[in-house]
């Protein structure tokens, strides 16, 4: 070999150590690279079981981190709200990577159906305990036995679910018989849920009518279960 070759071919030899030396730095120093099983957001109603896909993890030699994965939660499948998953994996050079699932409790229809006593300042136009029963549709229920005394022929509302954790009742007409005093009158309102769907706090409004009442009225009732 001349002069010239040894020279190319030294420098050729130069040129892959660098970038060898470069390469193995960099893979050094790449954390390793998580994949989420599953879904990225689970969706559950309050009191469901969350089964945890789980979370796989490989390094920058392909190695499997997988069973080593650590896994953090702040889930409380007992309360309405959003929550976090967080999967932490560490490689053998240090490094660290994080990814996150997102979980939302949510409260459902099936949460709310039971039977519920109330405490309100209705002045006794409502009767002391009411049953809620689902209705048509997923985001619908009924409030049963509602009124007192000889309304009881006219006791359920409708009410809707929102997401927000609000229920919803939309105008609704009732048509009183001759033997009740005759007349209609109208109910509406909107009802807040707390975290754990066992009270509602409704503000009930109605309109007057010739027996039920004679004014225009607000009230507010606490439902517990």
């Amino acid at each position: 070999i001349n002069q010239e070759n040894m020279k190319a071919l030294r420098f050729s030899t130069l040129i892959i150590m660098i970038v060898f030396i470069s390469f193995s730095c960099k893979k050094k120093k790449t954390p390793p690279q998580i994949t989420l099983l599953g879904d990225s957001v689970i969706q559950l109603c309050i009191g469901d079981s969350l089964v945890d896909p789980g979370a796989t993890s490989i390094d920058a030699y392909d190695v499997d981190l997988s069973s080593s994965i650590e896994v953090a939660s702040n889930v409380d499948v007992q309360n309405a709200g959003s929550y976090i998953i967080t999967y932490t994996s560490s490689d053998a050079n240090g490094n660290i990577s994080t990814l996150e699932r997102e979980v939302n409790i949510s409260i459902c229809v099936s949460n709310l159906i039971g039977d519920y006593s109330l405490n309100d300042d209705c002045d006794g136009k409502l009767s002391n305990d009411h049953e809620i029963s689902a209705g048509v549709g997923d985001d619908v229920i009924i409030i049963d036995d509602i009124f007192d005394g000889n309304l009881s022929d006219y006791g359920s509302v409708t009410a809707t679910l929102s997401t927000d954790s609000l229920l919803t009742v939309v105008q609704q007409d009732f048509n009183l018989n001759i033997a009740d005093g005759g007349g209609s009158f109208t109910i509406s309102g909107i009802g807040v849920i707390n975290s754990n769907a066992t009270q509602i706090v409704f503000d009930y409004s109605w309109q007057k009518s010739s027996s039920w009442s004679t004014t225009d009225g607000i009230c507010t009732v606490t439902y517990t279960k």
